[in-house]
């Protein structure tokens, strides 16, 4: 295991180009607190308060734009693969699905305040409507198809392989069971591996479900969906092989508790957000790591990329391309890009229009789908793109 240290990105051999956008015709309440690009790479989706808006990636101009109603804070964006339906996650427990031409409302899910996701050819859209149930709606007109009983009491997580037909959901014991979403009929159920001792330092807490041994937090499957990833609070990452659908390898995460986990889209590395401790502060909120896991997964090989974030890394988001990653947090004005073959390590600074103050907090950071391309908000308003060359 190796840690790295930051170096800024001015003067930097492959260093990216910024430039700001301010979005146009903006008059939702509070400030941007998500962002997505739209998988043609033209549009760019912002959760603006109360409001959804669509605008042009090249110039700012907003082209759709969602009603603004009291209660609806949109705290996460995720378009539809064909790019016709956005799906907005509201703080109110609904899921809202717009029309990504107009903003308008196509219908409203009530009690989906769990995890959701599109399924890869945007046909349907899973999402938890309890802890133990997960619905199957038509991706476009929101009609509930059908209903998975997972009676696991999960609701943190959930993935669809990618070629659509299998629905991995785990459970609060570890264990992941895998769906037919079409048939909503059970196919199987991933074992957790057996013989793994609780480190000494790292004991349950009874007190929080997400302190538990085998609470899952975070699945990914590999992007040829003949693996599956999963998170086990105190143990590190499981990898299931989908061929024998037992355990092929679990990484384990000596810095803490590992939350979400994502694959580089080579498959050949995963990566991981950690959580420093299970100790609350004082503003009653966890402390995570300063820094990110990254594994070698035909070798096991670890390395722990440190960065300077004061709360720790809270997302972290693979290039479509590969090799670079970006890690963010709440209560910084950069984002942190690190390259997985180079070992390279930028701090990309967000645009201020005026002296740095706590309204340059980035929010939240996307990558357009070329790769060359991440994006930012702050609660400045702004949005940061970066361009990185070949």
């Amino acid at each position: 295991m190796a840690a790295l240290a930051l170096r800024s990105s001015a003067g930097s051999p492959g260093a990216p180009t910024r430039r700001a956008i301010h979005p146009q015709a903006i008059t939702g309440r509070g400030y941007p607190s998500a962002v997505a690009w739209s998988p043609d790479g033209g549009r760019l989706a912002l959760s603006w308060g109360t409001r959804v808006s669509v605008i042009r990636s090249d110039t700012g101009e907003t082209v759709a734009k969602s009603e603004e109603r009291a209660g609806e804070w949109t705290s996460e964006i995720q378009w539809s693969p064909s790019g016709e339906t956005l799906a907005a996650k509201d703080l109110n427990g609904q899921t809202r699905l717009l029309d990504a031409g107009t903003g308008r409302l196509r219908v409203r899910l009530r009690d989906t305040s769990f995890a959701r996701k599109w399924s890869p050819d945007g046909d349907a859209f899973a999402a938890y409507t309890t802890a133990n149930r997960v619905g199957i709606f038509d991706g476009l007109t929101g009609k509930e198809r059908g209903v998975l009983e997972t009676g696991r009491d999960a609701g943190y997580a959930l993935a669809w392989n990618p070629q659509g037909n299998l629905l991995a959901c785990p459970s609060r014991s570890g264990e992941v069971e895998l769906w037919d979403p079409a048939a909503c009929r059970l196919r199987a159920t991933l074992q957790r591996p057996a013989g793994l001792p609780v480190p000494p330092e790292k004991k349950p807490n009874d007190g929080d479900i997400l302190s538990q041994p085998w609470v899952t937090s975070s699945v990914a499957w590999n992007p040829r969906g003949d693996r599956l990833a999963a998170t086990a609070q105190d143990r590190g990452v499981v990898i299931w092989d989908m061929a024998t659908e037992k355990v092929s390898r679990v990484l384990l995460e000596p810095e803490g508790i590992p939350e979400d986990v994502s694959w580089e889209p080579t498959g050949k590395r995963l990566a991981s957000t950690v959580r420093a401790t299970r100790e609350f502060t004082i503003d009653h909120k966890f402390w995570r790591n300063p820094g990110f896991s990254c594994w070698e997964v035909a070798t096991g090989e670890r390395r722990f990329v440190r960065t300077d974030h004061k709360r720790g890394v809270m997302d972290l988001q693979w290039s479509p391309l590969g090799p670079w990653i970006a890690a963010t947090s709440v209560d910084d004005d950069w984002v942190t890009v690190w390259n997985a073959e180079t070992r390279m390590v930028l701090r990309l600074s967000v645009y201020h229009p005026r002296p740095p103050d706590l309204l340059g907090r980035v929010l939240s950071a996307a990558w357009s789908p070329d790769g060359k391309k991440l994006a930012a908000v702050a609660q400045n308003g702004w949005v940061t793109v970066w361009e990185f060359g070949d």
